[in-house]
């Protein structure tokens, strides 16, 4: 199953040097590591291979040295035992047993990486959880600000319709004497 994904993320390229690195220490190739982070970074083998020759490689020259001598040094201290017992029905020897042991570790590496992630990814959810309520708290108090604005404006409405009604009342009943000239109020 191959999905095409063009953008490699930090994340990505990190978990591709802990798995090549980790088949160095374990005298493992490469092209078993490329294979192996392939499969869960969706991602084909040749272009882990080509990402970790042409920009992850650069990166982590001392850690590759570290790695080759940790297998050097694993390799002298290893006596050349293939099984450990001279039963050949047992089924185990110890080559399947190391194999299992690092692929064991490896998963264990793959998920402290995950977790890092995911405490990450947490860390920022938590921040933007907290931004967000306080946001909300400032839009509550802003429309219960905006809603007593809207009231007050609705009284002055009613008290400027109520004074616009008294005038009509009080002009209705001034009209004019022409003989005098004056203003009377009819009764």
């Amino acid at each position: 199953m191959e999905i095409k994904q063009w953008i490699w993320s930090s994340v990505d390229d990190a978990r591709l040097a802990e798995t090549v690195l980790s088949y160095i220490r374990a005298g493992n190739t490469q092209l078993q590591a490329f294979e192996d982070v392939a499969n869960a970074l969706g991602r084909t083998s040749a272009a882990c291979g080509f990402r970790w020759n042409s920009k992850v490689r650069q990166q982590f020259k001392n850690s590759i040295k570290e790695a080759k001598l940790d297998r050097n040094r694993n390799k002298q201290q290893k006596p050349d035992v293939v099984s450990t017992s001279n039963n050949k029905d047992s089924g185990l020897d110890m080559r399947d047993v190391l194999k299992f042991l690092r692929q064991l570790k490896e998963g264990y590496t793959e998920l402290e990486v995950k977790i890092k992630m995911l405490k990450k990814e947490l860390d920022v959810k938590s921040r933007e959880i907290l931004l967000l309520k306080e946001k909300n708290i400032e839009l509550s108090s802003k429309n219960s600000f905006d809603q007593g604005i809207n009231e007050d404006y609705q009284a002055l409405l009613k008290i400027i319709d109520r004074a616009r009604h008294i005038s009509l009342d009080t002009n209705s009943r001034i009209c004019l004497d022409p003989q005098v000239g004056s203003n009377k109020v009819a009764t």
